[in-house]
């Protein structure tokens, strides 16, 4: 559902901002396969994107990082929060007997799949992520936002940007920016929290 849905979803953002569309035109790369590729790198935390840049020429393309951060998270440290999230899709919709949702929900440990996680420890893990990507965006763009890092992006872009390396540092290993512009204190920030 992820991946259909967010490949979907990069190809509608590419097909109407012409920014994003440009970038492949002139790297002579499909809109489609470039959707494909980039989600399923981005949820299964590949790192393998189709340009030679990673996700740098697309680094004004706030849209686009912001439906790639959104995949990352989903494939690798909120996986349990997101399959939470469609059991109880799900649930609502009615696409499952009322039963089913409601046992994997409240019965974790006996469906026996470890990345269900209870509720309290899926609120903790979500609460933790956020704290160490808060915490992480924080001390990327102190450090790194009147440099060359950033040359040429609105504060909108820059904070943007600092959230796709944030995640990234964990995830991925996708830049939205030049790694060899950022502070060194930034390097060592992003080592520790790989």
């Amino acid at each position: 559902i992820i991946l259909v849905t967010g490949s979907l979803l990069v190809f509608m953002y590419i097909a109407h901002v012409s920014s994003a569309r440009d970038v492949l035109t002139r790297k002579s790369i499909n809109k489609a396969l470039f959707s494909i590729s980039v989600t399923v790198s981005s949820f299964t935390n590949g790192g393998l994107l189709p340009t030679n840049e990673s996700m740098a020429v697309f680094s004004s393309n706030n849209g686009l990082l912001l439906l790639l951060i959104g995949q990352i998270l989903a494939g690798s440290t909120l996986f349990p929060v997101f399959l939470r999230l469609v059991i109880w899709a799900l649930r609502g919709l009615r696409l499952a007997k009322a039963e089913e949702p409601d046992f994997m929900m409240n019965n974790s440990s006996a469906v026996g799949f470890s990345h269900l996680l209870p509720n309290l420890q899926t609120i903790f893990l979500a609460a933790v992520e956020v704290a160490f990507v808060a915490m992480t965006v924080i001390l990327f763009c102190c450090l790194n936002w009147d440099s060359a890092v950033f040359a040429g992006l609105t504060s909108l872009q820059k904070i943007t940007n600092a959230l796709f390396m944030a995640v990234n540092a964990r995830q991925a290993g996708e830049n939205s920016i030049d790694c060899s512009l950022v502070a060194p204190a930034a390097l060592v920030l992003f080592m520790v929290m790989m």
